[in-house]
């Protein structure tokens, strides 16, 4: 299989969006990452695949733009990001992505990151009281001045959050782009 020359999600099955890994449409194979967040349906869906299984594919297509935001970029999302993250890396030839996400186990997405070349992203644990938001936002103001665009992604309270941050900042929303991949009790989002 050969990496993507660019970053383009596929849907699944008509209902599931992810950012493949690897896409081979001659042999009609690829590649994705998956994470189970819940009861929804996305998850029951992952949760249920085994290799080799087929299923309907539509795309690639066009959903987030990170060539609309000027390297260097930063990009900042959760466990369901990851697979964007290591399409944006692999696509980048020059000044490539940096990467910090927040998730509920640091060993096990050190795992994942590891396998998939990202080692040096920045991980931030998830706290049921939110405690682990001003470790991000100060993590956000680093990139910030450092001159960093932003791709920021996942849950879309976090993705909002973020964002105000940006605009407290200064940041103009040409440097910065945004997409919730799923907000709690919610169902449907990309």
């Amino acid at each position: 299989m050969r990496p993507l020359s660019r970053v383009e999600p596929i849907i699944i099955a008509g209902r599931h969006t992810y950012t493949p890994l690897d896409w081979d449409p001659g042999e009609g194979r690829t590649r994705l990452l998956g994470y189970a967040h819940g009861d929804g349906p996305g998850s029951e869906w992952i949760l249920g695949l085994a290799v080799g299984d087929q299923c309907e594919v539509f795309g690639p297509r066009s959903s987030l733009d990170a060539d609309r935001v000027a390297p260097p970029r930063a990009l900042f999302g959760d466990e369901t990001s990851i697979g964007l993250a290591h399409a944006l890396v692999r696509a980048e030839q020059v000044s490539p992505t940096r990467c910090c996400f927040e998730v509920g186990d640091a060993d096990i997405s050190r795992q994942v990151l590891a396998r998939l070349d990202l080692d040096a992203a920045t991980l931030i644990v998830r706290r049921d009281n939110a405690g682990h938001l001003p470790a991000l936002e100060n993590a956000l103001k680093a990139f910030v001045t450092a001159g960093a665009s932003f791709v920021l992604t996942g849950q879309s309270g976090t993705v909002q959050g973020l964002r105000q941050k940006l605009r407290d900042h200064g940041v103009p929303t040409s440097r910065a782009l945004e997409k919730a991949y799923w907000a709690p009790g919610k169902r449907g989002l990309d």
